[in-house]
């Protein structure tokens, strides 16, 4: 059976509750190569919520509601304990989505409270004598847009002397300098030039990316 669209389903539900009478086109089912289904039918299965869409992400609707069934049709046959309990567990799915915003709003508040009591000065010292310490493995360079259009890409790939992983502290220290070297441009970091820090999968080797952007 061909699925109707959302706004021919839609339109068929306001008509119903206007007491407009119903037409499908009769070629509807045809059209899939099966026979034809009556209006009585179609209807049947439109009360059952049967029909489908074939689209995700639908949200709620005074007409179509959250699990794709008409509003006032389907739920016509459901008791009042199904009624609360449906109204419950929207109510809980919303509280559940204000705590979790809170807690990522908590955590970004926290994170800025850290990098405020950074020293960028002393992140840059401590990162080049780090640095200093680094074998540089391999590097690349693209420009995107062409060597004449400014914008370039630089990949610095670096191992310990000693072959040993890399530390989460480490890692940490070197995302933090990156931080707090972006927000010292603000808006025009991309302009001056940003880098990112990241390790391999099984931490031995480090990649330091360094990206400007140009304007015009």
């Amino acid at each position: 059976m061909k699925k109707l669209s959302r706004k021919h389903l839609r339109l068929i539900i306001e008509q119903q509750y206007r007491g407009v009478p119903v037409e499908f086109p009769p070629d509807h089912k045809q059209k899939m190569g099966q026979r034809m289904r009556s209006n009585s039918e179609m209807m049947d299965l439109l009360k059952q919520g049967d029909m489908g869409f074939g689209e995700r992400g639908m949200k709620y609707d005074p007409v179509l509601g959250d699990d794709g069934r008409p509003v006032g049709v389907s739920q016509r046959g459901r008791s009042e304990q199904e009624v609360g309990n449906f109204q419950a567990s929207v109510e809980a799915e919303r509280e559940a989505r204000a705590t979790a915003n809170a807690e990522r709003q908590q955590r970004r508040e926290a994170e800025e409270a850290r990098l405020n009591s950074l020293s960028l000065e002393e992140l840059t010292d401590e990162r080049k004598a780090f640095m200093g310490e680094l074998v540089q493995a391999k590097t690349n360079t693209r420009y995107p847009y062409g060597r004449n259009r400014g914008d370039v890409e630089h990949s610095y790939i670096y191992r310990k002397r000693d072959g040993a992983p890399f530390t989460q502290e480490e890692l940490q220290m070197l995302k933090d300098y990156d931080a707090l070297e972006a927000r010292q441009h603000g808006a025009y970091a991309a302009l001056a030039g940003v880098t990112s820090s990241s390790l391999s999968d099984d931490e031995t080797t480090l990649t330091i990316r360094y990206k400007r952007h140009t304007s015009g």
